[in-house]
């Protein structure tokens, strides 16, 4: 993990990260749902709906991670 502050420089490029640095990059759950939903584009539920725990397992790639952009929103009369 690099300390410029930015996690990963080349989106495209996976980069493999352990759940230590995890938590020492991401103090709080609001800093890991701001990543998680602006940095990577995941499209996650409201805040007050997910865990820390949840988080954590988005961004070590042991749950299934929803792109924001492949959801699509209808109103159903």
């Amino acid at each position: 993990m690099q300390d410029d502050g930015q996690i990963n420089s080349n989106p495209n490029k996976l980069m493999k990260i352990t759940a230590a640095e995890v938590k020492s990059k991401f103090q709080d759950k609001p800093e890991t749902y701001h990543f998680c939903t602006h940095e990577l584009g995941l499209y996650l539920p409201p805040f007050d709906t997910v865990t820390v725990w949840h988080l954590r397992d988005l961004i070590t790639n042991k749950r299934t991670k929803v792109k924001g952009k492949d959801v699509q929103h209808f109103n159903v009369p």
